[in-house]
């Protein structure tokens, strides 16, 4: 009885947390890349993650995404956000899961400042799940 219950909790946790994609996915980022001059203010940046194999979308996927320098990195240069708005940070690494189209749009709060100086970096973004992997450059105030 117990191995039964055992296995009925192991199958709903495994079913509740996304799927792991076949061999052979790839995963890309809307835009390709990130790059700022300079900020006048904080920028809230649109991204999103795309899920393919063969060129068929896959939705239910998993997927991870991290950043060198974000949040809770102290000091952070940006922050990740689960929605399109910036306004539901989430500490670095996080997890997301693609809707039917393959697709998942985050964002990404950029600080115009960090500890009173102009926000400089350069650093990348990345995505993934099983197998496949993806990268987003990101770059800040010009030349480092």
């Amino acid at each position: 009885m117990k191995k039964t219950i055992s296995l009925i909790i192991f199958m709903v946790f495994l079913l509740s947390c996304g799927e792991t994609p076949p061999t052979g996915t790839t995963i890309t980022f809307e835009p390709s890349e990130l790059k700022y001059d300079s900020l006048a203010g904080d920028v809230c940046s649109l991204v999103t993650v795309i899920v393919k194999k063969d060129n068929i979308p896959l939705g239910g996927i998993k997927v991870y995404i991290s950043g060198s320098f974000a949040s809770p990195r102290t000091p952070a240069r940006y922050e990740f956000h689960k929605n399109s708005t910036c306004n539901e940070p989430v500490a670095s690494p996080f997890s997301l899961e693609t809707d039917d189209l393959g697709t998942r749009t985050f964002s990404i709060y950029i600080y115009s400042e960090v500890n009173g100086q102009p926000n400089s970096f350069k650093d990348t973004i990345e995505a993934r799940a099983g197998d496949a992997y993806a990268q987003l450059p990101i770059e800040v105030g010009g030349e480092q």
